[in-house]
């Protein structure tokens, strides 16, 4: 399976994706709003916290959930684990310093096609030029949004400045559109193999929903299946 010359992969579509991190993940501040995404599950969906099917597939760290246990003692559980202060976890490569190192020998394949979708709800401050939440955004996203918004690094690389601050509650629009690095452009009428083509950005959709949850605030649920038939239809119709 993993022997080269194989081509099996024909296109990738990232959404809402830290190509490059987060600066909310940066700050050591992602792990505790894990956390309470799932507590605040229930009222975000209408179902209670347990009847949450969710498996973090860390088995290989002796995480997995026990017979009997509820997903909150489980939840609990992982959130406690030493396994976060490892580097080979998702949550060092949503880091912008974690990003970086994956995004210095993963290279995109000059016959895979790449497409993006970025969400920004988000405005500009008059004043500060700080990017702030739209009144639609969930409220779970407020201060992550707040944070990446006005945050900006000169100590350590990547720089963080202005171009950071605009966001869909938790990724930062820049690094959603494709990683630094690497070729990209604008999608247009025909996409090209090799390179990133990143969508315009979606004004008003925060990060949950392209799920579905909170959408009928901004996007309407017809219009979160009619997003994805999109996007179904531009891979059905790419050259092979």
């Amino acid at each position: 399976m993993f022997k080269s010359g194989k081509s099996w992969v024909h296109s990738v579509s990232t959404i809402a994706t830290p190509h490059n991190g987060s600066t909310f993940a940066d700050e050591n501040s992602l792990r505790p709003l894990i956390n309470q995404i799932f507590l605040s599950a229930g009222s975000l969906t209408g179902t209670s916290s347990e009847s949450i099917a969710y498996d973090f597939k860390l088995d290989q760290w002796g995480l997995k959930r026990k017979s009997g246990e509820s997903f909150l003692q489980y939840a609990d559980r992982v959130y406690n684990s030493r396994v976060w202060k490892n580097k080979d976890i998702s949550l060092y490569d949503l880091t912008t310093h974690g990003a970086a190192e994956l995004n210095d020998w993963v290279k995109t394949q000059p016959d895979v096609y790449y497409f993006s979708y970025t969400g920004d709800a988000t405005y500009k401050g008059l004043l500060s030029g700080h990017s702030y939440p739209m009144a639609t955004m969930t409220p779970l996203f407020h201060a992550p949004s707040l944070f990446m918004g006005s945050y900006t690094r000169n100590s350590r690389e990547p720089i963080i400045d202005k171009y950071w601050w605009p966001n869909d509650g938790l990724v930062n629009v820049v690094s959603s559109k494709y990683p630094f690095g690497h070729r990209q452009e604008p999608a247009g009428n025909q996409a090209d193999k090799g390179e990133w083509n990143h969508f315009p950005v979606q004004r008003g959709w925060d990060h949950f929903d392209y799920i579905g949850i909170n959408a009928a605030d901004t996007v309407g649920y017809t219009n979160i299946y009619s997003f994805y038939d999109q996007i179904a239809n531009n891979l059905k119709q790419l050259p092979k």
